[in-house]
């Protein structure tokens, strides 16, 4: 369920796309018409090393993902703070608690689970694999952070029948 709450997550920052482009466009000039010679042994790897010898695009590239990377965690963090949970896990009926009260995470543990992601992604996302490793599935943003995401059920209006 998390794995879903996530994609749902991506697919909602995916919408802000055009957005990043615009504030921080990719400078692409000098990569046009970069071409693999016939018959070389790794096509990929000569043009990732023409990618990352072109200081424009590098630049330009980090600062593109350094703004996803800030819109990601505060839409995290805001979705945290005021309603528990993003739309994604809102939808897949969970939410983040901390997991000694059970109460809503403080502003403490929210900046703490913010770096814990930071953290867990920078190791090769071994910090959110762990999640599917760990018995009580919590990930190191969990174990930073001192939160667990727990299930709520879902409550729909009931209809009341009158005689």
């Amino acid at each position: 369920r998390r794995m879903v709450a996530a994609t749902i997550d991506s697919l909602v920052l995916m919408t802000l796309a055009p957005l990043f482009d615009y504030l921080a466009p990719i400078n692409k000039n000098g990569l046009i018409g970069i071409g693999v010679p016939e018959n070389h042994p790794a096509p990929t790897s000569y043009l990732l090393m023409h990618m990352l010898k072109n200081e424009a695009f590098v630049q330009s590239w980090l600062q593109n993902f350094m703004l996803q990377l800030l819109t990601f965690l505060i839409y995290s963090g805001l979705c945290w703070r005021f309603f528990g949970a993003t739309p994604g896990k809102m939808a897949t009926q969970m939410r983040i608690v901390d997991n000694k009260t059970g109460k809503n995470p403080s502003l403490l543990q929210i900046l703490l689970r913010l770096l814990g992601y930071i953290i867990s992604l920078s190791m090769m996302g071994m910090g959110i694999l762990w999640i599917g490793l760990n018995k009580r599935r919590r990930g190191w943003h969990d174990y930073l952070s001192d939160t667990v995401v727990v299930s709520t059920p879902c409550k729909l209006p009931v209809a009341r029948v009158t005689n």
